[in-house]
């Protein structure tokens, strides 16, 4: 009796469980978005002219249990060359500020120390590990005061200024610096570089007048480091907006979405 009504209870919750519907969010609701120019709304389809940034007002929790799928068919239907479209989100804290990639996206392996004060002024400082610093403009965030297991992410401590040189002299590696520092930098403190970037992109998709149907889901969670969806969502996202840049490099055509929604299961 007692293996029967265990049984039972576990049927019942299992089938509660598969009972729980989707949340599905129609992606072509005038609701839905920041209200915008140029860009018409009928029942299911949405149309932009010309280049256009979609923004919800919407915000989003990310549940990593969760799945995240973003479907939808797109054209450009009297398009003389092909429009871009990229779609994903662009991530937020929970009072809905929005999280920049740059405090988010933190370069493996340049977690470092600092060995002697770098002064406000200084042009160079001497770190421990200077091997994974990268001399891109992209990457001319240094987050400062940082913790070696990221837990800091989004790290809001940031000086923007580019590494000009990387160079080992004896036991310490010294950071040129492209600029005069805007503040000291203490011993034994530790830093980190940082990238910029754009949205957290789902995906994109070359469209012309032939309609195509896109689809893809985002779940889990990746490492730190740079946004990585097809790993999972970003760890230091826990809230976001969606986003929908169409036409975005100004092919200056127009862009119709329709059967596009956001589902999370």
């Amino acid at each position: 009796m007692r293996l029967f009504t265990k049984l039972t209870v576990a049927a019942v919750a299992a089938a509660s469980s598969a009972l729980v519907a989707a949340e599905v969010i129609d992606l072509t609701s005038k609701d839905l978005w920041i209200p915008m120019k140029n860009v018409e709304f009928s029942e299911g389809k949405m149309v932009n002219n010309g280049r256009v940034m979609y923004r919800s007002k919407k915000l989003i929790t990310i549940d990593p249990a969760k799945k995240y799928t973003i479907k939808m068919t797109v054209s450009a239907p009297d398009a003389k060359r092909s429009s871009t479209v990229l779609f994903g989100m662009y991530p937020a804290n929970a009072k809905g500020q929005l999280i920049p990639a740059r405090f988010l996206q933190s370069n493996p392996g340049t977690l470092t120390q600092v060995v002697e004060t770098a002064a406000k002024g200084s042009t160079a400082i001497k770190v421990k590990d200077g091997s994974k610093w990268s001399k891109s403009p992209s990457s001319a965030l240094i987050a400062y005061d940082v913790k070696a297991d990221n837990s800091d992410v989004p790290c809001y401590r940031i000086i923007g200024n580019q590494i000009v040189k990387t160079e080992k002299d004896g036991d310490v590696w010294v950071l040129t610096l492209k600029k005069p520092l805007t503040k000291d930098l203490t011993a034994n403190s530790y830093i980190r570089q940082h990238s910029d970037g754009g949205y957290f992109y789902f995906g994109n998709r070359q469209v012309g007048s032939k309609p195509a149907t896109v689809s893809t889901t985002v779940t889990g969670r990746s490492g730190y480091g740079h946004y990585n969806p097809a790993k999972g969502f970003h760890p230091g996202m826990t809230h976001a907006y969606l986003v929908i840049l169409s036409d975005w490099y100004s092919a200056k055509n127009k862009v119709e979405f329709k059967d596009a929604t956001l589902t999370i299961e």
